[in-house]
């Protein structure tokens, strides 16, 4: 295939399709070449330009389900447990046995399933007894009766490459047991669901019943917000919202508190000392990180100011700290002078304006933004009394991650809120750093490389927004998955599904992000062939 395009004069681009055959064949990728040379006038390319380009057969792209959760129970009205595993497919005939030795039976399938085309599936079930089938928290099957072996469908218009909740319930009560689950679409034949396309749902947690005791280990503090341990969990840490940190050591409460900064935490409303974390190579890192609302020295000058004196309700701003735990004290105690500032150096007086409560004055400027637009570098705004600095945690990596709300009015709309769409601000941000020097990693995927105009502070940078008001709550564990928590006005509508890499996950109290991916990763659609995966940073 061959052509000519004529650029006329100025014209630097020009759209060029190519028709791909699409012919549901399951092949090996294939490549052709794209060249592009003049063929008349003055202009010389030196050498003719030349694009490889790939086609992903999505055909031959296998998924990599594992089956759905099945919990089995020994009784017909699903509730009395007998065993839960992983079954890869619903495609049991126990004739008349049992899945297990010993059971009635009933049984719940549950998690994710994953359509392959852009198409209205019909799902299929033939049970001996009764069924439910959800597909995306749809009923689609109602049948929970005796009956022989039936065949029952339901039909969801669903998109290919996306992952839908799926559960379904049987019961058998006597005589044969059998159980089928099949699906089919315009491009899909009718075929037991396999295991490739089926997600299991976690486990449920068990019902503690009794097994769980509360038991006072400190109640010598004033007013705690969080909590946390030496790896050793010879130490425990506790945070007073007015700014000292105290420790139990082996069951006994020192009486020297760790530290006291109470000089420099607002203790007012929503603000104060909000949380600490341990580094968690404390033996060679012996540091405790405090995030709390700040009261810069300057504050003691006002003291008899309403709003700008010390814990007073003037606009403030918010700070994370470094300090070194002393081995000579069994880390019981901070290093006198250790404290390092690792976000918020420029938290200070002259970038915000004590002397106004911003939480329902809105004709205060936005703290920490300049005339010109742009943002005053490495600064937490708290433009009010509550929606301030949140959390801390430390991310399997050993990144430290610090949430920080929006800063603007809790009860009310406040157009200050916006500056959370904006990523060189870190209002409404969940920030990934350095826990040793405080500068963002540059595999962040907003990691802009520090210049002599741009301080290196200005590589502190998201893993992802959010639009929620109050901070949000980063709590990384092993699986590298972070659970972000906004608040807000009741609703009765779930969030909806967050693209991940790899799959897309549902959840209703809380999205899902994954701090050690940098880009988002769209396997095309089968319907549509296209060239390779694309990515991009993800803003969600």
């Amino acid at each position: 295939m061959s052509g000519t395009v004529a650029l006329a004069d100025g014209e630097t681009t020009r759209l060029v399709s190519i028709p791909i055959l699409e012919d549901s064949l399951p092949e090996s990728d294939e490549q052709f070449s794209f060249t592009i040379d003049n063929v008349k006038g003055g202009e010389v390319l030196l050498v003719p330009r030349t694009a490889t380009i790939t086609i992903d057969d999505n055909d031959s792209i296998q998924s990599a389900g594992d089956g759905l959760l099945g919990e089995y129970f020994d009784n017909i009205d699903l509730t009395t447990l007998f065993i839960n595993r992983v079954d890869p497919a619903v495609n049991f005939n126990w004739g008349s046995g049992a899945p297990a030795t010993g059971m009635g039976f009933s049984v719940r399938w549950s998690g994710q399933v994953e359509a392959i085309f852009d198409e209205t599936y019909t799902f299929q079930t033939v049970t001996d007894d009764g069924v439910r089938l959800w597909v995306d928290d749809q009923l689609l099957i109602d049948d929970w009766n005796n009956h022989p072996a039936i065949t029952r469908t339901g039909s969801i218009t669903l998109v290919g490459g996306q992952l839908y909740d799926i559960k379904m319930e049987y019961f058998e009560n006597g005589g044969l047991a059998s159980s089928t689950l099949s699906w089919s679409s315009p491009s899909q034949s009718l075929e037991i669901i396999p295991q490739s396309q089926l997600y299991a749902a976690d486990p449920p947690l068990p019902d503690p019943g009794n097994s769980l005791v509360a038991q006072t280990i400190l109640s010598e503090i004033t007013t705690p917000t969080a909590i946390d341990f030496s790896p050793d969990g010879q130490n425990i840490y506790v945070a007073e919202k007015g700014g000292i940190v105290r420790v139990r050591r082996n069951g006994l409460l020192q009486t020297t508190p760790f530290i006291d900064i109470s000089a420099e935490v607002n203790n007012i409303a929503d603000r104060r000392l909000l949380d600490i974390a341990v580094h968690p190579a404390f033996v060679n890192n012996p540091y405790v990180y405090l995030l709390y609302t700040y009261d810069p020295p300057e504050v003691f000058q006002n003291a008899g100011d309403g709003l700008a004196g010390p814990d007073r309700g003037g606009n403030r701003a918010g700070r994370t700290i470094r300090v070194t735990a002393d081995v000579n004290t069994n880390y019981t105690t901070a290093v006198a002078g250790s404290e390092v500032v690792l976000l918020g150096t420029n938290s200070t007086w002259d970038n915000f304006n004590a002397f106004v409560d911003s939480t329902s004055n809105f004709t205060e400027p936005p703290a920490g933004i300049l005339p010109d637009g742009t943002n005053v570098q490495d600064f937490v705004a708290s433009d009010s009394l509550s929606h301030t600095i949140g959390n801390l945690n430390f991310a399997p990596d050993g990144a430290l991650l610090v949430s920080v709300g929006d800063g603007a009015s809790f009860n009310q709309v406040d157009p200050r809120a916006v500056r959370v769409q904006d990523i060189d601000n870190l209002s409404g941000k969940i920030l990934r750093i350095d826990p040793l020097t405080g500068e963002g990693l540059a595999d962040n995927p907003f990691f802009i490389v520090p210049t002599p105009t741009r301080i290196a502070r200005r590589s502190i940078n998201m893993v992802c927004a959010t639009r929620s008001a109050s901070p949000p709550t980063p709590l990384a564990s092993s699986t590298s998955a972070m659970l972000v928590g906004p608040s807000g006005k009741r609703s009765t509508r779930p969030h909806r599904e967050r693209t991940l890499v790899g799959r897309t996950t549902k959840v209703a109290a809380a999205r899902v992000y994954r701090p050690a991916a940098t880009a988002v990763c769209r396997r095309p659609r089968r319907s549509t062939p296209v060239a390779k995966l694309s990515c991009q940073p993800s803003t969600r």
